[in-house]
């Protein structure tokens, strides 16, 4: 039997004002690293099935997708069939919270024009934020997410996809149960290394480690995903229905309660310059701009922690970096070593007009490619265009045509900028910073600039999700059923 493995992965923030069109999208491939469909591909090799690769569209979170793009998505994935088929089954790896110009649903809607038309069991993978809407919980017949924030277990999570898939192939019956949460929580307010949150999911692991359950996730749901139908979901794979029922009731019932604990703890401007002031350990305080993380679609733009410390005067040493493709433009055309006055931030996103003005020389330009050495994407060629680093003062600016991983290293590093060696680097990240700043960092804070991710999410101009049965709008913890909420099904 021939299986066809494809790719289509973008995360989307409502809110951002750039729309992801086909250019948007590239294979991010690695020479020396795994992920999603080597995990399906490697499962289903290992089961005896012949495997190919279809089209392969990767993109970084932005605003709503150009429809047309899916549309050409499968297009190319009905060539490639017609080419390598007929097909037993065909395996996705999705983002999960895909919204395009003409549908709220748009991995849905990948998943339920596959099945139409084929009408062969459906495998996906998913990251730990999507939306698993009813569509998908209806047509997909194998549903697999992270377990991970940060995220870390990519290729695990296309094995365990294929895994279930295999197990559907063979014969085996099994169950799938899911029960959704009216709740969007801030990426930035958890992880599933501690707190509250991740006893929920010590408390499944154990379930699946001792045979209970064959599979969960339990998502949460990117939380700046505008549309009607959004929830945190509670998935399940038992070999029995009561199991997967019970098991997603019980934890959805709990996740129910969780959101008044999932919201970051914040800092000031003010605190910054305490931490800078009082840091006396040799390392670095790190500063999370996570309301401008392109990682969540905000557009990275923003200077106001920038803008806050040119206006007092602080002359620590210390790092930033900004999409200012205008800044790039005037850099090239200054030269290396030469000087000038920069505008910069605030050029971007048209709700955003917060821009800082400074003599600067250009330290060096460059073509914007590197290669991330963190657990995400670890050996991806990825880019961020063209590029230049601007020393004004004490201060480093990376100015950059749009970035990529911002919570990687090596997004400093390989433009020759060393964290370890300033005083202070502005991260744009939610979370995923964490595995890799943690360990260099003196302190580390978190500062909402009021960007398109911003933690606040009552602030942003929401008008088509349902506030009056979500949380943070609603407190759903004393009111919330889960059992009002079950979606369950043979597979």
């Amino acid at each position: 039997m021939k299986i066809i493995v494809a790719e289509f992965a973008e995360e989307t923030n409502s809110f951002s004002p750039i729309i992801a069109d086909r250019g948007h999208f590239t294979p991010w491939m690695s020479a020396t690293s795994k992920k999603e469909i080597h995990g399906f591909a490697d499962v289903l090799a290992e089961n005896g099935y012949e495997t190919f690769f279809g089209p392969m569209y990767r993109a970084e979170s932005s605003g709503k997708v150009d429809h047309a793009v899916v549309e050409e998505f499968l297009s190319d994935l009905r060539k490639c069939i017609a080419e390598k088929g007929p097909v037993g089954a065909v395996c996705l790896a999705l983002h999960g919270a895909t919204q395009t110009t003409e549908v709220d649903d748009g991995c849905g809607y990948i998943i339920k024009t596959v099945k139409k038309e084929y009408g062969v069991p459906v495998a996906v993978s998913f990251d730990l934020h999507a939306n698993v809407t009813d569509c998908i919980f209806t047509e997909a017949d194998a549903v697999a997410g992270y377990q991970t924030y940060p995220h870390r277990d990519q290729y695990n999570t296309g094995r365990r996809s294929a895994s279930q898939l295999v197990r559907l192939l063979s014969g085996k019956k099994e169950y799938a149960a899911k029960v959704s949460v009216p709740m969007i929580a801030p990426a930035s307010g958890y992880t599933t290394d501690n707190g509250p949150l991740s006893e929920l999911y010590k408390r499944a692991k154990g379930l699946l480690e001792d045979g209970t359950l064959l599979d969960f996730t339990m998502f949460q749901v990117q939380p700046w995903l505008d549309v009607r139908e959004c929830n945190a979901v509670v998935y399940i794979r038992a070999a029995d229905p009561e199991t997967a029922r019970n098991t997603a009731l019980s934890l959805g019932q709990d996740l129910s309660g969780m959101g008044e604990f999932m919201q970051p703890q914040l800092d000031s401007y003010e605190a910054i310059i305490k931490a800078l002031e009082e840091n006396k350990t040799g390392k670095p305080v790190i500063v999370s701009d996570f309301s401008d993380s392109p990682n969540a679609g905000s557009v990275g733009d923003d200077v106001k922690i920038l803008k806050y410390m040119l206006e007092n005067g602080l002359q620590y040493r210390c790092a930033f970096i900004v999409n200012d493709p205008e800044a790039v433009k005037k850099a090239f055309k200054t030269g290396i070593d030469g000087k000038a006055v920069f505008r910069i931030g605030g050029g971007i996103d048209p709700a955003n007009k917060t821009s800082v003005e400074v003599e600067a020389v250009v330290e060096s330009l460059h073509s914007g490619r590197y290669v991330p050495n963190g657990p995400a994407l670890n050996g991806f060629e990825l880019s961020i265009g063209k590029s230049a680093v601007l020393r004004a003062g004490n201060f480093d600016i990376l100015v950059c045509n749009h970035m990529c991983i911002t919570g990687d290293l090596m997004l400093y590093r390989h433009f020759g900028i060393e964290p370890t060696q300033f005083q202070m680097a502005i991260v744009k990240a939610n979370t995923s910073f964490r595995l890799v700043y943690t360990p260099i960092a003196g302190k580390i804070l978190v500062v909402d600039t009021g960007c398109p991710s911003t933690a606040d999410l009552k602030s942003l101009p929401w008008t088509r999700i349902p506030k009056d049965s979500m949380f943070p709008w609603v407190e759903i913890k004393k009111t919330y059923k889960a059992a009002e909420h079950l979606m369950e099904k043979a597979v």
